[in-house]
């Protein structure tokens, strides 16, 4: 039996991803993220559990990881996708705020992290295969002003996972770059006000939406599912789901 946790559910590629492994009923699903009541009605088998990633919690982590493995069997595969994130602030580190570089690490890093090492400490007593799969991005290899909370988290969060698959060679473990999809990040984007000077980029987001060039979110779940959780083609630690053709 395979049983997957995913972070990020609410909206965007975690969500259609859920909706997808719902409908194909290919195993069990434990959902974590913020206002998880959204998806109630959609995925109604799922165990869901509502976590402010933005803040730190030793208790909760603990507590929950407790349950989800309380009903994840001996031997079945378990398979870690995160999808949690969170672009802003896009601004100079000088103008970032205390509270915007905790929250951003938090999301992006430190919550993962956790909860990929509670899940290796829980895999390995009741002898489960493991996967992981986690949704990267460009910028955590090829940084852009602006950007220096979202690209460190991401590029992190690949090395420590880089790392992890070096202690744990049978895991499956990759870090996918999606593509610039069409979701609420690249909605977050589009929008920063008076900074085109600073930071010239931006226009080029906005025309990839005027010219239509944004990739579905419902695409990339599809391949995802192809590529790693269906079958397992990974040749590499980070890898770019555009060198896959769907299926």
């Amino acid at each position: 039996m395979r049983s997957f946790v995913v972070t990020g559910v609410t909206n965007g590629l975690g969500n259609e991803l859920i909706r997808l492994f719902h409908e194909l009923n290919i195993g069990k699903l434990y959902l974590l993220g913020r206002k998880i009541h959204r998806i109630q009605s959609v995925v109604k088998s799922a165990k869901l559990y509502e976590v402010d990633f933005s803040k730190l919690d030793i208790d909760v982590l603990e507590k929950l990881m407790k349950d989800v493995f309380r009903k994840i069997t001996n031997n079945d595969e378990v398979i870690f996708i995160n999808c949690a994130g969170v672009v802003n602030p896009i601004e100079f580190v000088e103008n970032i705020t205390n509270d915007q570089l905790l929250t951003s690490f938090n999301v992006n890093l430190v919550w993962p992290c956790m909860l990929i090492k509670e899940l290796v400490k829980e895999v390995q007593k009741k002898n489960c295969d493991f996967r992981i799969i986690n949704i990267s991005s460009g910028v955590a290899y090829k940084p852009l002003p602006g950007w220096s909370l979202y690209s460190t988290s991401k590029a992190s969060i690949n090395i420590f996972l880089e790392t992890l698959a070096q202690e744990k060679r049978h895991y499956k473990i990759v870090s996918v770059d999606p593509g610039v999809m069409d979701t609420n990040m690249q909605r977050e984007i589009r929008s920063v006000e008076k900074k085109d000077k600073e930071f010239k980029y931006l226009k080029d987001f906005r025309e990839f939406k005027e010219k239509n060039l944004l990739v579905s979110p419902k695409e990339v779940a599809n391949k995802i599912l192809m590529t790693y959780v269906q079958n397992w083609k990974a040749s590499n630690s980070y890898e770019k789901i555009s060198m896959y053709n769907e299926e």
